[in-house]
């Protein structure tokens, strides 16, 4: 079990919900109206660049990477997300919604978690091994 440090404030699954319905409404009031599709690329590359500078890269994941089946991470430090290429590039309709959940999933972290860590230093130590979110 992961042990979460005292000062590290526990999300609800109520503000989780509550952020990514404020997230969402910022960008597009339609996608609260009715169930549909989010356009998850470009609510990062455009609309999540523009305000808040997040970027986001396709990248070449290890082998060793792909044997732990990671295939995406938000970098805190470089306030950037990568994904593997080979779930990029994928026909298969399984990598490809995978594709989309993980870039949804590495924005939550950013979302949830980014700014609070960023805005206080000390607590990047906590990372200290790779700077990550996985």
């Amino acid at each position: 079990m992961i042990q979460v440090p005292d000062h590290i404030r526990y999300l609800s699954n109520a503000e989780i919900a509550y952020r990514v319905e404020s997230l969402l409404k910022s960008y597009s009031e339609d996608l609260l109206l009715e169930p549909m599709k989010v356009p998850v690329e470009h609510l990062l590359e455009d609309y999540l660049y523009e305000r808040e500078r997040l970027q986001f890269d396709i990248v070449e994941f290890s082998p060793k990477e792909r044997m732990r089946e990671v295939v995406g991470l938000y970098d805190i430090g470089s306030h950037k997300i990568f994904v593997d290429r080979e779930l990029y590039e994928s026909e298969d309709l399984r990598e490809r919604r995978m594709y989309y959940f993980t870039l949804a999933h590495e924005i939550g972290h950013d979302q949830l978690h980014g700014k609070a860590l960023r805005s206080q230093a000390n607590q990047l130590d906590l990372f200290k091994k790779n700077d990550t979110f996985v």
